[in-house]
């Protein structure tokens, strides 16, 4: 990444944005901040990393087998709760919190001008989403927020560069999986009872969607959790 950016400029690194408090979408603060850098998050993100910084490194050190060796943490150093707008070297930005759709402390950025929109994990292309940090009802109504910007491009946490239809296909698939657990739930079944249906009823996903028919269990689950939640 650093070389990247060394290929097209020689001036310093003056902003990062940490997407969410996942480990994957902040490690590398340390790395490529300079003397001076911006680090932009929530204040739950920043939260998260001072309290967890240090399992996400022994959790990706595991994951990895040693090979991500010792990382070193280094927090945002401006919190961005609401939605705001920002000029970045020239570049109109909007900051927007995803309201903890896709995990605690959630943000987006979108340069309207450019009509490009960097979804962080918000967006995963390509690949079934986790869901284990996720508000589900939340995640729908910001999808649909998203897909109303109507953006050309879009960069998603995980998964290769699309145009909005993969926010529709990812808001589609969410509503749907939704829908079938809350018609299960109302039927007195459980969880795993529901999952099966779903396999029947959405299975076609796992063409776009690597690691579908690994994942869907545990995202059933989730969902059932919060769709009992919710009856109350």
């Amino acid at each position: 990444m650093k070389a990247t950016i060394r290929g097209i400029t020689d001036k310093p690194v003056k902003w990062i944005i940490n997407s969410h408090g996942h480990g994957d979408h902040w490690l590398g603060n340390k790395a490529v901040a300079e003397k001076g850098t911006e680090i932009i998050a929530t204040s739950k993100v920043q939260h998260r990393i001072d309290n967890e910084g240090h399992e996400w490194i022994d959790r990706f050190n595991r994951m990895t087998k040693g090979e991500t060796g010792e990382s070193g943490i280094l927090a945002p150093n401006t919190i961005v709760d609401e939605k705001s707008e920002r000029d970045f070297g020239g570049v109109k930005a909007e900051l927007i919190p995803s309201g903890d759709s896709h995990s605690p402390g959630d943000i987006v950025l979108w340069l309207p001008e450019l009509k490009v929109l960097m979804a962080g994990d918000v967006v995963i292309a390509d690949r079934a989403p986790g869901t284990f940090d996720s508000n589900i009802p939340q995640w729908i109504r910001f999808l649909a927020e998203l897909e109303a910007l109507k953006p050309n491009v879009v960069i998603p946490g995980h998964g290769g560069v699309h145009d909005v239809g993969a926010i529709t296909e990812l808001h589609d698939f969410f509503q749907q999986l939704w829908d079938i657990v809350a018609q299960g739930y109302k039927d007195g079944q459980q969880d795993f009872e529901i999952a099966t249906t779903v396999r029947r009823k959405l299975g076609h996903y796992a063409d776009t969607m690597a690691g579908f028919d690994r994942r869907i269990g545990e995202t059933v689950s989730h969902v059932y959790l919060q769709v009992e939640e919710s009856a109350f």
